[in-house]
């Protein structure tokens, strides 16, 4: 689901209550796929709520340059995900932008790549707002995520580097960990 191209963004869009699954391995690239114009200012507004997300090769829910952006009650797992790479859960990308964000009460389990080759990173929650200064608020809360990895993983990552007057709030969520590797990384 594409709501905007860079220019001319959609907004309130509001993507609840959906079951998207693929029953091949590895699935779509791309869950839901949420962008704004480039420089970020104008409020989007997008809603995405109590979706059933299942079985993608590479992101569930990818936002770029949102502004004012809700992600709640989202189940995301990966039950037939036997491919090595990167898998994100929730990607927020916002460079330079303003990265007020809710992502709220998300369930995200079987981020699992337990294969004793190559390089794997599993994201659950990504959020990148270099530069994003003058954000509002940026709240991470109530998520649970359960991830089994043998390489680098960080249940929830934020890099908020240069982000002038940025309120992030990060409280109430719970990560679990597994896998059996000793190069493994959790972070």
């Amino acid at each position: 689901v594409s709501p905007s191209v860079y220019t001319n963004p959609g907004k309130n869009i509001v993507i609840k209550n959906n079951h998207m699954s693929a029953q091949i391995d590895g699935g779509p690239y791309y869950g839901i796929w949420l962008c704004n114009e480039t420089n970020g200012t104008s409020s989007t507004g997008y809603q995405v709520i109590e979706n059933n997300i299942e079985n993608v090769y590479y992101t569930f829910i990818h936002a770029v340059y949102t502004v004012e952006t809700t992600i709640e009650k989202n189940r995301l797992h990966n039950d037939k995900h036997t491919r090595s790479g990167y898998l994100y859960g929730i990607y927020l990308y916002n460079y330079y932008t303003r990265c007020d964000a809710k992502i709220n009460a998300n369930w995200l389990y079987e981020f699992n790549n337990l294969a004793t080759g190559g390089y794997d990173g599993r994201y659950p929650i990504y959020v990148y707002m270099y530069g994003a200064s003058n954000t509002k608020t940026l709240e991470i809360v109530n998520n649970i995520v359960d991830i089994r990895s043998n390489y680098y993983t960080p249940g929830i990552y934020v890099y908020a580097y240069a982000a002038n007057n940025a309120n992030v709030n990060l409280y109430h969520n719970t990560v679990h960990f597994g896998g059996n590797k000793t190069n493994g990384y959790a972070y």
